[in-house]
């Protein structure tokens, strides 16, 4: 969870709480209780989702590391087959135009260029193997252009399912401050008489609040109480 997030969800964990010592003081079959367990239901939601959010979080970091690792070894065979068929092309006029290295960082590019290589170097291969580009290096090359091809596949779902959570985090989160909104004047007037316990509401209801400066990036927290 991000910090906005984190620091709602420890508000609504501090109404579990809250509700947990003080729910006995409410019918069973009340409003309020309704509106506890439904606060309390969606504590173990965000719960869950947060598990599940670190570990697609910890899924994309290392698809990142991975997908670095295949793109310098595909980068590194496409420079050879270039730079072969810059020696070939002094005997074949024009093979290195079908051998020209992408512009830029784009993966896309990289992928689609690697994969014309794989194709347009079939009809010249006899040329490449002379000049010391075994049948091993392009069995490997095929090998590297499948696995950074699946890489981005497995990058790409990562971080669709990270960000699906995230938002599926942001929704119950807005659903249980709704079902606070609710429950909290209930709460307030059960225990209009009672100031200590009213207090220990108020203080669950406190959501710490973090911003940026925007010249000098430092978090300044404040806290903000729920009147």
């Amino acid at each position: 969870m991000d910090e906005r997030q984190n620091n709602t969800f420890e508000m609504l964990k501090k109404l579990g709480n809250f509700i947990d010592v003080h729910k006995s003081a409410f019918d069973a079959n009340s409003l309020a209780i309704e509106l506890f367990n439904t606060i309390k239901k969606t504590i173990d939601e965000v719960t869950n989702l947060a598990i599940v959010q670190t570990s697609n979080t910890s899924s994309t970091k290392q698809g990142v590391s991975k997908k670095a690792t295949l793109r310098n070894n595909l980068k590194q065979d496409m420079e050879a087959i270039s730079r072969t068929a810059k020696g070939i092309a002094i005997k074949i006029p024009g093979i290195d135009n079908k051998f020209r290295l992408p512009i830029g960082n784009n993966d896309g590019m990289l992928l689609t260029t690697a994969q014309a290589f794989a194709r347009d170097v079939l009809e010249f291969k006899d040329e490449f193997i002379r000049r010391e580009l075994s049948e091993n290096f392009f069995n490997e090359f095929n090998k590297n252009i499948n696995a950074f091809e699946q890489a981005t596949k497995d990058k790409n779902a990562s971080r669709g399912a990270q960000v699906a959570t995230t938002a599926s985090i942001n929704r119950t989160i807005a659903e249980g401050i709704e079902t606070f909104k609710e429950v909290d004047p209930i709460v307030r007037n059960k225990f209009r008489n009672e100031p200590n316990i009213l207090a220990e509401w108020v203080a669950a209801t406190h959501i710490v609040k973090s911003t940026r400066s925007s010249k000098r990036g430092k978090a300044k927290v404040t806290e903000q109480t729920k009147e």
